[in-house]
């Protein structure tokens, strides 16, 4: 049957009411989260610093009124302020908490939020930040990375039980970042991003909805430093925590360094003059028109076990305590002969005695110029490959010599019980992990005996007889700390040449 012109003019008009309708309808659905059609706006991802607490002479935010709360578990005691080593003045609690009103607390943020601070724990099982909500709701992350949120669904992070993580050792600073997002999350250690969707060493949940806990954050009253719950009663110290509105940055996720807290070296000598530091063969002290430098030590090229600056006997024995330490000094190679010429030589090097029969035994500690380090006192490591973070040493002698270009660069060794580390100009060049225990992998003897380590040498003295030269390098500035600095404070210490 054939429909008329009007029939036809009809039935095309109900079909465009009924679409209308129902485009409408989704539109106003759809409005309750966005703008209407046609002024519809990107997700706001600006990052606002939403409050910052130092820790340093009480519990207040820097800029506001708030203040956290201490409360002290059952026959405990509440949190405190007091003096770090390392750090100065930071939070400290043991068998308590801190409860901080919530400054994402009904805050639009599109993308999601995100914490940073400085972090040591004795007990990486303790909880460090949590959040909960009416609701029962709860989201915490524990200082050794593991996320866990419980809700109407369970989620589970990096869950030791499943794999541990090596990304942080008991009782030592880290500089952590934590970050939700609607999609998903990312944990920073110490200004890099060691975990998120792509590769969480355990996932219990892979379809969860993070968007659970963006809401879970916007409507917790507080946050809680410590956990509320008094299962692990051990040291938890914090220190500069700082809370954003939605998605950092790498920027934001770089170690906040208050560098007024770079301590003092426990040995330092620039040479101008020196004072207790004893030229063993044909090198000297000259200066140098370098703006900074003035006088320093120029070794003397070739020898071996010949040419060399020796130390005081003290200078490794002072971390009996600490259980870290820190090597630093400026080299340069512009008078050493070329890449050729030192290409496997020692930079720094200790042992109990001077060497006989052109010999060196242990105890030992060596720290080669290519960038590799030796231990052999009260338990050994030889750093291999496998320790080695990245899966193999790198070396940074002649094809990448890294003093090639004549130029003055700052070397540093970084060591505790279970890491150690070489920098570059205050850029991190190789890191090992190791276990602490057991033969090749201890590095503890270094501190409890290093007082046995007295015989301590600047540019030569390579250990037993391996036939490796004394380098022709400039020395100036050599200090020994008795803590490990971090990549920005040595850059801080960098920055005081003058």
């Amino acid at each position: 049957m054939k429909h008329s012109k009007k029939t036809r003019t009809r039935v095309k008009n109900i079909i465009f009411l009924l679409v209308s309708a129902a485009f409408l309808t989704a539109c106003q659905t759809w409005g309750e989260w966005d703008e209407p059609a046609g002024n519809q706006k990107n997700p706001d991802r600006t990052i606002k610093l939403m409050s910052s607490f130092p820790f340093k002479l009480d519990l207040k935010e820097e800029n506001s009124e708030l203040t956290g709360e201490p409360i002290a578990y059952p026959e405990g005691t509440a949190p405190e302020i007091a003096k770090d080593e390392k750090r100065g003045d930071v939070l400290t609690m043991t068998s308590g908490y801190l409860k901080i009103p919530n400054p994402l607390k009904d805050v639009t943020a599109d993308v999601g939020a995100s914490f940073a601070f400085w972090m040591k724990a004795d007990d990486l099982n303790r909880t460090v930040l949590s959040l909960k909500d009416d609701a029962g709701n709860e989201m915490t992350f524990k200082a050794n990375t593991q996320i866990k949120y419980t809700g109407t669904n369970e989620l589970i992070l990096n869950d030791p039980a499943v794999e541990a993580s090596d990304a942080v050792t008991a009782g030592e600073w880290y500089y952590i970042g934590v970050v939700f997002t609607k999609s998903g999350f990312s944990i920073f250690v110490d200004g890099e991003k060691k975990y998120d969707l792509t590769n969480a060493l355990s996932n219990s949940n892979p379809d969860f909805d993070y968007s659970q806990i963006t809401e879970l954050i916007k409507n917790a009253e507080f946050v809680v430093l410590g956990g509320e719950n008094p299962d692990i009663l051990s040291l938890l110290s914090i220190s500069k925590l700082k809370i954003y509105r939605n998605e950092v940055t790498l920027t934001e996720m770089q170690p906040d360094n208050d560098v007024s807290q770079v301590v003092d070296p426990i040995y330092f000598n620039n040479f101008d003059p020196n004072t207790d530091a004893t030229i063993q063969g044909a090198g000297k002290f000259i200066t140098v028109p370098d703006p900074g430098f003035g006088t320093v030590f120029q070794n003397a090229t070739g020898g071996m076990r010949e040419n060399y600056l020796l130390l005081p006997e003290h200078v490794l024995s002072h971390s009996v305590e600490s259980k870290e330490l820190t090597i630093g000094v400026w080299v340069n190679a512009s008078q050493a002969g070329g890449s050729d010429a030192y290409g496997w030589a020692p930079l720094f090097t200790a042992y109990g005695a001077a060497p006989e029969g052109n010999s060196n035994t242990w105890p030992m500690f060596a720290c080669q110029y290519r960038g590799l380090l030796q231990i052999n006192c009260a338990g050994w490591s030889d750093f291999t490959d496998a320790q080695n973070v990245a899966g193999v040493n790198t070396l940074y002698h002649f094809a990448t010599d890294w003093l090639a270009d004549g130029e003055w660069h700052y070397y540093s060794a970084v060591l505790t019980t279970t890491t150690a580390k070489v920098y570059f100009d205050g850029e991190l060049k190789n890191e090992w992990k190791v276990s602490g225990t057991g033969g090749g992998n201890e590095i503890a003897g270094l501190f409890s005996n290093g007082a046995d380590l007295k015989y301590i040498c600047l540019g030569g003295n390579q250990a037993w007889n391996w036939g490796d030269n004394d380098p022709g390098f400039m020395f100036d500035d050599i200090a020994i700390y008795n803590v490990a600095l971090t990549g920005p404070e040595i850059q801080f210490v960098m920055s005081q040449k003058k």
